[in-house]
Order: structure tokens, then sequence, then C-alpha cells
């Protein structure tokens, strides 16, 4: 944009958010986000999402499901440890209204979401649901190298900005 010691004028476009998939945040950003929801880190802590919520996928027919998973798939053939109800299946969490399966609705809805290609891995810091899921119940999910333990709560509100939740105000103070 400099030459010759001169300045180009650069115009910028912004499309508006209705056309623009949803922003996800990296752990990290996720954390860091200043009280105005404006990330402090680079480009490269956001990431496009265009995931589906756990209600969505729980209403939908078998044949939008990706791949290898069905409404009837246990949550215990992906997910370890499991559920005190062994034989709950991935449409049953789903549409659970328990709020004791916040985390578990969120790490389903996020596998999901991660396998038909609608959320960029990259955005789960290099984890799976799946390990995000058994760190949660194993001593808990550490996001990043130096982060404090996250609750599942917290957990599920930042897996919930893959579609389209925005963190609540009080992110940072959840533990």
């Amino acid at each position: 944009f400099v030459g010759r010691g001169t300045a180009a004028p650069v115009m910028l476009t912004f499309t508006s958010s209705s056309v623009m998939a949803q922003t996800c945040f990296t752990p990290s950003a996720a954390i860091s986000l200043h009280p105005s929801g404006l990330a402090r880190h680079s480009v490269h802590s956001v990431v496009p999402c265009n995931g589906a919520s756990p209600a969505v996928w729980g209403s939908r027919n078998q044949n939008e499901w990706p791949g290898k998973f069905k409404l009837n798939t246990r949550f215990s053939e992906f997910f370890k440890p499991e559920l005190s109800d062994k034989n709950m299946t991935f449409a049953s969490v789903l549409q659970s209204t328990d709020p004791g399966l916040v985390a578990a609705r969120a790490s389903v809805a996020t596998l999901l979401n991660v396998a038909k290609g609608d959320v960029n891995a990259a955005v789960l810091g290099g984890r799976s649901p799946r390990d995000i899921w058994t760190a949660m119940n194993r001593g808990g999910f550490v996001p990043y190298t130096g982060a404090r333990v996250w609750s599942p709560a917290k957990v599920a509100a930042w897996l919930a900005t893959t579609w389209g939740e925005p963190l609540p105000p009080n992110f940072a103070s959840l533990p």
C-alpha cells in the first residue's frame, strides 16, 4: 500500500453478518475476548463456523446426518466416560432438556458438525470433541497450556459458538 513514500487509500468492504458464517473462537481467543466482544488475538484465532445446534440435530432425519453417525448410535460408543444411562443414544441426548446433559448435548452436536464439515476442527484447538469430553470428565478440560481447568458449563458455552450462540457476558468468570 505504500510506494515511493506515499500511502495509497484502501477501501474495505464488509459483508453483512446474515450472509457470513458464524464466527467461532479458539479456546485462547474465547477466554481473552475484550468486553466489547472483539477478539484481542490475531485473525487466526477466529474461524468461520456454520454448525447446527443440538436442537437442530435432534430434529433432523437420519439421511441428514454425516457418515457413520446414526440417530440410534449410543453415546457410549463414541464418548468415554459413559453417561449414567449407558443406553442413551445420540438422538436422546440431543433431544434431552436435562440441564445435567448440557455438555453431552454440546459434545454430540460438535462431533456431528465437525464430521459434516460445517465446523472447522481448528476451532477446537487440535482436539476432537471426544477428547474434550474425556478431559472434562477426567480431571477437567484445560483449553491451552497455562490455562485453568474449564467446567463442563464453560466448555458447553464455548462449543455453542460453533452454532451461532454468543459467548455469555460472564464467560471469563465461569469456572
